[in-house]
């Protein structure tokens, strides 16, 4: 078996119809495997079939992901792959809006590019269970398989730095709340920088004050859903056939606005609706209704 049929059977998922992309990949690249080593050849198969994968195969729930390819555009022109400075974007919103879920298809879309990556998720939850030295560790050894330095160790700070700049890292630090996590994770890159050239780290944060020091041009605070957007999302959740009957229409629309544009809103009441009789439905948006006025009111007040 040639090394490029091997490539080939070990990307590509069950259920794909490998000797079609074959066929069309290979008619691609025939030319450029004609002046070209055959491993530079197959490298580079192998990551366009990556990205076209990706893309076309999300992992996760899919009601989560609806109205992901604009926030994929914003991402991108953010993270400028191609271009070698050391970056920090910063993904800010209210809870449920989507941060996480959106650095996470980031980290899956580009992470072939970098030497070593890494996904820190809930810093602010293990930082309270543990210290930061846990989450460092965990960072340098468990990630990157550096043994034996922290870095708030004087001795070997040094060698932990020289480590780093050697490689181009890409870093996801999920749920910050304050930007001394940040620094005592990957440093501050513009007083002291420790990262490869061309390393990306991205935050995500409920707080936009955090993400303040890396500059607004590369904070992107999430959109809420659209209207329609929020919708698909909704029956997904709430209905078994993805179908919206025509009874609970009205319902639908009104837990839209409830919701505002929040997919984890949708994706809860999603679950807690389905399967239930319609005067239910009108019940339970009648009580949120309320409690959103009450609360309305307090804010006032």
């Amino acid at each position: 078996m040639s090394n490029v049929n091997k490539v080939f059977i070990d990307v590509i998922p069950e259920g794909i119809d490998s000797f079609l992309i074959q066929s069309m990949v290979l008619q691609n690249y025939l030319f450029i495997f004609l002046f070209r080593h055959e491993t530079d050849f197959i490298k580079e198969i192998v990551t366009d079939i990556w990205e076209k994968l990706n893309q076309t195969c999300p992992r996760g729930d899919n009601e989560l992901l609806v109205g992901m390819g604009s926030r994929m555009e914003k991402m991108d022109s953010l993270l400028d792959i191609e271009s070698d400075d050391v970056r920090v974007i910063g993904i800010c919103g209210t809870k449920g809006i989507g941060k996480t879920t959106i650095a996470h298809q980031v980290f899956e879309r580009v992470k072939h590019k970098f030497d070593a990556t890494a996904f820190i998720a809930n810093v602010t939850k293990e930082c309270k269970k543990n210290d930061i030295i846990h989450l460092q560790k965990r960072l340098y050894e468990k990630s990157f398989k550096i043994q034996g330095y922290v870095r708030n160790d004087g001795p070997g700070k040094n060698l932990l730095r020289r480590r780093l700049l050697s490689k181009r890292l890409l870093i996801v630090l999920d749920d910050v709340d304050s930007s001394k996590q940040i620094q005592d994770l990957v440093g501050n890159w513009k007083v002291e920088n420790w990262l490869g050239r061309g390393s990306r780290v991205i935050v995500t944060s409920k707080n936009k004050h955090v993400l303040n020091q890396f500059g607004d041009k590369y904070i992107y605070e999430v959109d809420k859903l659209t209207d329609d957007e929020a919708l698909q999302v909704l029956r997904v959740r709430a209905f078994a056939d993805n179908y919206f009957p025509v009874e609970y229409e009205e319902d639908c629309n009104n837990i839209v606005k409830i919701a505002h544009g929040n997919p984890l809103q949708l994706v809860d009441l999603g679950n807690f609706l389905r399967g239930r009789p319609q005067p239910e439905w009108s019940d339970e948006i009648a009580k949120r209704e309320r409690v959103e006025d009450e609360d309305e009111d307090e804010e006032c007040n």
